[in-house]
C-alpha cells in the first residue's frame, strides 16, 4: 500500500449468518448497561433455517451481497471467490484492479492453504490475510467497515 490514497483502493470482504430462530453471532457484539445483561438465553435448535451472505466494501461500492446456504468452507469460499467476486471485478477499471488490495480477516477458512494460495495468485502481494504479504492484526476487527457498516 505505496501508493497514494491507499484507502480508496482497499476491498474489505467479511461474511455474516442469519437464522430463523433468533440467534445473533455475538462475535462482535457488545452490551452496555446499567443492568446484568447476562439474562439473555440462547437457544439452540438442532434444525433451524439459516442464510449466510458474503459481501465486500470498497471506498465507494459495495459487492454483493451472495448468498449461500451451505456452511463457509474453504471449498465454497474458493468457489465463491473464483466465480461471483473475480466476475464484479471486472466491473472495475484496470487501473483499480492493478492498486487494490483485498483484505480478508482472520475467519479460519480464509486462512486455509488454498484460499492463502488463490488470493497469491490473484493479488499477488496486494492482499491482507493471516498468512499474506500483508499481515492481518490479530484481534483487530476495528480494521474493517464490515464490521460496521454491513
Amino acid at each position: 500500500m505505496k501508493h497514494q490514497n491507499y484507502l480508496k483502493f482497499l476491498i474489505f470482504s467479511d461474511e455474516a449468518t442469519f437464522t430463523t430462530n433468533g440467534n445473533v453471532s455475538s462475535q462482535n457484539c457488545r452490551f452496555w448497561s446499567k443492568e446484568n445483561p447476562n439474562f439473555i438465553i440462547n437457544t439452540r435448535s438442532q434444525h433451524y433455517k439459516k442464510v449466510n451472505i458474503w459481501s465486500a466494501i470498497t471506498y465507494d461500492k459495495i459487492i454483493g451481497p451472495y448468498f449461500f446456504e451451505r456452511n463457509f468452507n474453504q471449498f465454497y469460499c474458493l468457489g465463491m471467490l473464483d466465480n461471483y467476486f473475480l466476475d464484479k471485478m471486472e466491473n472495475f477499471n484496470l487501473d483499480y484492479r492493478m492498486k487494490c488490495v483485498f483484505q480478508q480477516d482472520e475467519c479460519p477458512t480464509h486462512s486455509t492453504r488454498l484460499i492463502s494460495d488463490w488470493c497469491s495468485s490473484k493479488f499477488v502481494q496486494n492482499w491482507i490475510g493471516r498468512y499474506g504479504p500483508i499481515f492481518w492484526p490479530p484481534h483487530s476487527p476495528g480494521l474493517t467497515p464490515c464490521d460496521f457498516h454491513l
